[in-house]
């Protein structure tokens, strides 16, 4: 590779080569690039240590052997790079970068941000390749740490300036947003504003501006924020210093977020996202209780056991207790639920009232070498946590003895406890009975029970207490959109503006499209936009923000307007409209309708409907139907067997159903007549703030107590 004197330098010096490096290296250069680029990174390490002897430490050299060591993931060589790089040229961007990759790699993301935004800083006309792959990089880092809100900054910086044909940061960016994990508010597109017109600071937002376009966030940072003493109620440079803030991860980020909320003349839409978007990045202690284990000794484990199998209040979980067993204790004997009154005989007529409530867990274990045989009683210590014990006192009767030990075993947030209850239903409860009870308990829940719940956010108040107090409104609206996008998150169907009725609060109204820009519309208001009242292009770009950000009622409302417009039948696929409103479905038959419907798009288009006969398998198994699910297993065998990724998507659906095993034996179990799981159902909603941010890889509330879920970000 022959290098010209007059290109820019190689090691990052804002110089041409023959200033940086010298005539004479020019082709000692080459031959290191060459050996490179045919993967004999060990041999152009010698040549450029050799080079580094005779010619000393200049930057093209480093740069290159640093990148060499870099490809070879050889992070102790490249650390004795990085620091003679640092001590021989103090002020060179790209080794800074090497700086912020290696912080990085070792999970230092505070410096490894500091790093980069000093290679951003000394950067030039021309952005080295080593500081474009470090913006990756701790974009990457971030992304681990579960940071998506700073990472997503960092990975739009990367795509803005990413070379032809480099999708990497635009593909990360694509699974961050699909990832039903991530909260919608935080999802949305955060753009700096230029200065008003007019406005007497417009030379120096400008160049703050300027700054923040090139990635050199700290820099515009101090600018905005110095703005800020000058023109304290200029809510553009609250915003912007908000923004800054929350893409370098610092601290401050949510505190920002709120000063920006409470800025005068703020339209209340803006304020009250903004808010929200404070209280997602705060880690602000909030109230929680304490979910503990009680230890109660029993004279007769027998006697105790026959209770317990006996008392209709009582009802023994279906779990494997063997595998409870621990190096310190044998399994226990039993594990049952404490029930506030027993299970209905027939789910015929049902209502929620007549519903049980599991008031806990209990655990028998039997007498040990060193231990009395006992009773371990695990609950929430609630309002009524008086009345469970209690209940449980007279469980026990004679057979049991004083309270012996009450340990912590985790924090639970108060909120989240108030939005929460766990139901033991009679086994023969339909599926439609099932979800019609849960939204009847969800909606009396969120309308009764949740306004009197003190608040963290609210100092301890009760929404109900602060209603009308306007000091309190925006953070209440703030509470209300949060509870809100959990439950579009979830998929439960709640009308929010039933409960800012109620509060006497204002409601959220659809928005009338008439001259406003669709993709500048909050991604938290796209649902409000009456697809009808949209031409074809609006529509579709409607459409597809929803769909890439899982925008869910956004997406269903706008994916039924598509699959009604004729004259996008040409333009947007139809199975995955279809699709789409199949996924978005709280009703399983309407769910299957959709699911059909996509099935018969895909193949009228050529497509396998393989992928929907998959869809068709989960709801068969939601709704119990093991003989449909036969039928799809077998179709999937005969038909489809030898399409891509068909087997191995079978065999780990099969797999994980307990079928069979890894290697594809048919498991005992799977020979067997399954017990049916008793029908305890955990009725959640997520708490309005939870303290910070859904993260990918954290739990997420179900209606059926099922496990939690998470998704692989990149590079994990």
């Amino acid at each position: 590779m022959a290098f010209d004197v007059f290109e820019h330098c190689p090691g990052g010096e804002d110089k041409k080569i023959k200033f940086c490096c010298g005539k004479g290296i020019v082709g000692d250069l080459g031959d290191a690039a060459d050996a490179l680029n045919a993967g004999q990174r060990a041999s152009a390490i010698s040549q450029l240590n050799r080079l580094i002897e005779t010619k000393g430490k200049r930057a093209c050299l480093l740069a290159m052997k640093g990148a060499a060591q870099l490809q070879m993931e050889n992070f102790e060589g490249l650390t004795e790079t990085t620091e003679a790089f640092l001590e021989a040229h103090p002020q060179n961007p790209v080794a800074f970068a090497f700086s912020a990759i290696l912080a990085a790699a070792g999970g230092e993301s505070d410096t490894a941000i500091d790093q980069l935004q000093r290679a951003l800083e000394l950067t030039g006309a021309g952005m080295h390749e080593i500081t474009y792959e470090a913006i990756g990089i701790v974009a990457q880092r971030l992304l681990r740490e579960g940071n998506v809100v700073a990472a997503r900054g960092h990975l739009m910086l990367q795509a803005s300036v990413a070379p032809e044909g480099d999708r990497r940061a635009l593909d990360m960016l694509y699974q961050v947003h699909a990832s039903p994990n991530v909260p919608l508010l935080l999802k949305q597109d955060l753009r700096l504003e230029p200065p008003p017109e007019g406005a007497p600071w417009w030379n120096e937002g400008g160049a703050a501006l300027a700054s923040a376009g090139a990635g050199a966030w700290v820099e515009a940072l101090n600018a905005f924020s110095a703005l800020a003493e000058a023109h304290p109620a200029e809510s553009t440079i609250s915003k912007n210093i908000a923004i800054l803030q929350t893409w370098l991860r610092n601290d401050e980020a949510g505190e920002a977020w709120r000063t920006c909320a409470a800025m005068e003349g703020l339209d209340l839409d803006d304020a009250v996202e903004s808010h929200a978007t404070g209280q997602l990045l705060s880690d602000r202690d909030e109230e929680t209780v304490d979910r503990v284990a009680q230890t109660y000794p029993i004279s007769d484990t027998d006697r105790m056991m026959e209770r317990l199998l006996s008392e209709k209040h009582v009802d023994q979980m279906n779990i494997d207790l063997m595998g409870m067993a621990s190096d310190d204790s044998p399994p226990p004997k039993g594990a049952f639920f404490l029930l506030d009154h027993a299970v209905p005989p027939t789910a015929e007529n049902l209502k929620c009232e007549d519903i049980p409530t599991v008031l806990g867990e209990m655990y028998l274990y039997g007498r040990e070498t060193n231990r009395e045989a006992r009773i371990e009683f695990l609950t929430v210590k609630t309002a009524d946590f008086e009345a469970k014990t209690q209940a449980l006192k007279d469980l026990l009767g004679e057979l049991g003895g004083t309270l012996e030990k009450e340990e912590p075993v985790d924090e639970i947030p108060a909120a989240s406890v108030a939005l929460s209850w766990q139901w033991r239903m009679p086994d023969d409860v339909s599926l439609e009975q099932r979800s019609a009870l849960i939204a009847e308990q969800r909606r009396r829940v969120n309308l009764n029970v949740w306004p009197e719940t003190p608040l963290a956010e609210l100092e301890g108040k009760r929404p109900s207490e602060v209603a009308g107090d306007p000091v309190y409104r925006v953070r209440l609206l703030a509470e209300i959109l949060l509870l809100e996008l959990a439950s579009e998150q979830s998929m439960t169907q709640i009308d929010y503006n039933e409960l800012r009725a109620k509060l006497g609060l204002p409601e959220r109204v659809d928005i009338e499209p008439n001259g406003v820009d669709i993709g500048e519309i909050p991604l938290v208001r796209l649902h409000l936009v009456p697809p009808e009242k949209l031409n074809d292009e609006d529509l579709a770009k409607a459409y597809g923000r929803a769909f890439v950000h899982g925008a869910k009622r956004a997406l269903r409302r706008t994916a039924f307007a598509v699959v009604d417009r004729a004259s996008l039948k040409d333009d947007i696929e139809q199975s995955g409209a279809y699709e789409a409103l199949s996924l978005t479905s709280t009703d399983t038959d309407e769910a299957l309708d959709f699911n059909d419907k996509a099935r018969e798009a895909a193949v009228s288009a050529g497509q396998s409907p393989a992928r929907w006969l998959f869809r068709e398998l989960d709801l068969r198994v939601m709704r119990g139907e093991a003989e449909e699910f036969a039928r799809l297993i077998t179709t999937l065998e005969r038909n489809h067997i030898n399409e891509p990724g068909v087997a191995e998507s079978l065999q780990k659906l099969l797999v994980q159903m307990g079928m069979i095993t890894p290697d594809g034996q048919l498991t005992e179990a799977a020979q067997q007549t399954q017990t049916e799981a008793p029908n305890v159902v955990m009725g959640e909603e997520p708490g309005p703030t939870g303290g910070g941010i859904v993260m990918p890889g954290s739990p997420q509330p179900r209606d059926d107590g099922g496990e939690e879920r998470r998704i692989v970000l990149p590079g994990e």
